[in-house]
């Protein structure tokens, strides 16, 4: 009787632990941004992971209140606010210039919205500054991720409020 008594107390133990941790829930604010250079047409294709909630907030703060997305309740507006936020947030400059981002369209998976960019390049700066400052605005524990790929060669940069720039050399494959 003793043993069936332990084992019903280690039971109730590990029961509460899992029920205290279900109820304990940490949100990881997080984005991904796949940055590729291709150098036949001298540009960055880029793709852009965000949660849908979270750019929706976002984007409802600073317009229309009853904004919706996944499905949109006005999608050229919704692609004009997406289009104004990736310019002002997610930045490539060079000692000369500063580019302009091409905002292509996007489309809703699950819970996540994949936004699709692209950055043609005029003449070819050698060293680009990234500045990505994407949901910043919404959390202090938001981070970005930009997996950077040139050819063979691949980089990963972790963006932080106090990590905010990064600085890649383009170099010819």
């Amino acid at each position: 009787m003793r043993i069936l008594g332990k084992r019903f107390s280690l039971f109730f133990i590990v029961i509460c632990a899992v029920l205290l941790s279900a109820m304990i829930s940490h949100k990881f604010y997080v984005t991904t941004t796949s940055l590729r250079f291709v150098e036949s047409n001298n540009s960055f294709q880029i793709t852009s992971r965000l949660f849908i909630e979270d750019i929706e907030s976002i984007l409802v703060k600073s317009s229309i209140p009853d904004l919706k997305l996944a499905p949109d309740s006005d999608e050229s507006l919704v692609d004009s606010l997406l289009t104004n936020y990736f310019e002002d947030n997610l930045i490539f400059t060079s000692v000369e210039n500063e580019f302009k981002i091409n905002f292509l369209g996007k489309e809703y998976k699950d819970d996540m919205m994949v936004c699709y960019l692209e950055l043609k390049f005029d003449k070819l700066d050698m060293n680009i500054n990234i500045q990505n400052t994407l949901l910043f605005d919404f959390s202090e524990e938001q981070k970005n991720i930009i997996h950077y790929r040139n050819g063979n060669q691949r980089k990963s940069f972790l963006f932080t409020h106090t990590q905010r720039r990064f600085k890649i050399k383009l170099d010819p494959l």
